[in-house]
């Protein structure tokens, strides 16, 4: 009798503990301390306050919803500075950017604004618009391309994720089904707002929520059955009016931004709640813990950095993240981690 008693002791020990894993960072066991390195020859007057970063190859790009020109590239070959796309609603303009992604090859890459399923392509030596594009629909919130495939996150679908084969004009969605209350599927995905970002090697998708803590990880292989590798669902949106889509302020932030390599995924992972951004403002998005996993959704560790960044993302020909950050007098600043095997 005592040992039945002393086993459903240590079962009622286990369940706590899992219950009590409401946030993602519950997860991970370790915590780095990391000291960002900062770019020094940067043109550092022309940074504004940006909240967006890309880079590829010598290129970084920076969004500035602040300023006249929402774009500026910097080549750190060259040195070279440019700023372009003008903001507005006219045929060349656009009225902010919400995703700049590589477009289906090394020398293009591509903008997006949050109003329009139009998007822009450039070539990376360039800053005139060489085409425009469109997205499926307007419901496309970030995305990556795969040759002939974009693979997406969405809102107010019937799931959060989609794949579309833009040569056989065919569309998948994809998505593990969460509940929240009193809300339907399709609300649910518009509550559940979320980032991805895609392996094209391996065929894996990570996909994080913007608010609460949802992380998944999908493989798309067999773009018929995709399949999911894996889901973790902590603290979820708390939403006052559904029909509405009215937050409550308690409801707490999520990802921010995700970059990947071949073996690791990485999450800005912020914890601040809707109302901190009464005294913060657009700083509430900033962070400085990095939540590592790989590509079976095994967590790493937490890198937790000596400054506050907005935004990431990652080069393959230095093998380095560049990061948004911001001093104590909101300057804007780009750090790097450029030792990511040793970490």
């Amino acid at each position: 009798m005592k040992k039945i008693i002393v086993l459903l002791n240590i079962c009622l020990i286990i369940v706590s503990c899992q219950e009590s894993k409401t946030l993602l960072i519950d997860y991970f066991d370790k915590i780095q301390e990391y000291e960002l390195k900062e770019i020094v020859k940067y043109p550092w007057n022309s940074i504004g306050h940006p909240d967006m970063i890309f880079s590829h190859e010598d290129y970084i790009i920076l969004s500035e919803p602040k300023l006249d020109y929402l774009l500026s590239i910097y080549n750190m070959e060259t040195q070279s500075f440019t700023r372009f796309l003008p903001k507005g609603e006219g045929p060349d303009e656009l009225l902010d950017v919400q995703q700049i992604r590589s477009y289906k090859s090394d020398s293009l890459f591509c903008v997006k604004s949050t109003f329009s399923k139009d998007i822009f392509v450039y070539a990376f030596n360039s800053d005139s618009c060489l085409i425009r594009d469109e997205v499926s629909d307007r419901s496309i919130l970030s995305f990556f391309y795969d040759n002939n495939k974009l693979i997406c996150s969405q809102s107010g679908q019937h799931k959060r994720c989609s794949l579309h084969d833009i040569e056989n004009k065919s569309t998948v969605e994809f998505g593990e089904d969460i509940v929240i209350e009193n809300c339907s599927p399709n609300v649910v995905t518009s509550i559940l707002t979320g980032i991805c970002a895609g392996n094209t090697e391996s065929k894996r998708v990570a996909w994080g929520s913007v608010y609460g803590d949802v992380f998944e990880i999908y493989d798309y292989e067999n773009t018929e059955n995709i399949k999911t590798i894996f889901s973790v669902k902590g603290i979820l949106p708390v939403i006052t009016d559904p029909k509405m889509l009215v937050f409550s302020l308690e409801t707490k932030l999520g990802i921010s931004s995700i970059v990947v390599t071949d073996k690791y995924i990485y999450l800005l992972y912020n914890e601040n709640q809707l109302k901190n951004a009464i005294d913060k403002r657009d700083d509430v998005f900033l962070s400085n813990k990095i939540l590592i996993y790989d590509w079976n959704g095994i967590p790493q560790k937490v890198l937790k950095t000596n400054e506050l960044i907005r935004y990431m993302s990652y080069n393959d020909k230095y093998k380095t993240i560049y990061c948004i950050g911001y001093n104590n007098n909101g300057d804007g600043k780009i750090y790097y981690i450029d030792d990511l095997d040793n970490l």
